[in-house]
C-alpha cells in the first residue's frame, strides 16, 4: 500500500497448520480482493527445498541478484 517494497515472496511454513489462512486467500483471489499475482507469491510449506525454489523464482532470478565473489583469505596471502 506504501509502494516502498513490491513483489517479494512470503512463505509460511506450516501446511497443515495454515490451512485456513490458504483457503481464505484463494477466496480472496476468487473474489479479486487481492489479485492473483500477489497470490503467486506466496508460498505455504513444509519443504525447505520448495521454500529455495520460490525464493530463487521470485527473487533472485527476477532481480537479476547474484552471490558476491568469496572473500580472499590473507592467511594464504593472497590479498
Amino acid at each position: 500500500q506504501t509502494k516502498k517494497i513490491s513483489s517479494f515472496p512470503v512463505i509460511i511454513f506450516g501446511r497443515e497448520y495454515w490451512q485456513n489462512l490458504s483457503e481464505m486467500m484463494n477466496d480472496m483471489a476468487k473474489a479479486k480482493s487481492i489479485s492473483l499475482a500477489d497470490l503467486d507469491l506466496l508460498l505455504i510449506t513444509d519443504s525447505i527445498d520448495e521454500a529455495i525454489i520460490h525464493l530463487s523464482k521470485h527473487s533472485i532470478e527476477r532481480f537479476g541478484l547474484k552471490s558476491p565473489p568469496p572473500e580472499r583469505s590473507w592467511i594464504l596471502g593472497e590479498k
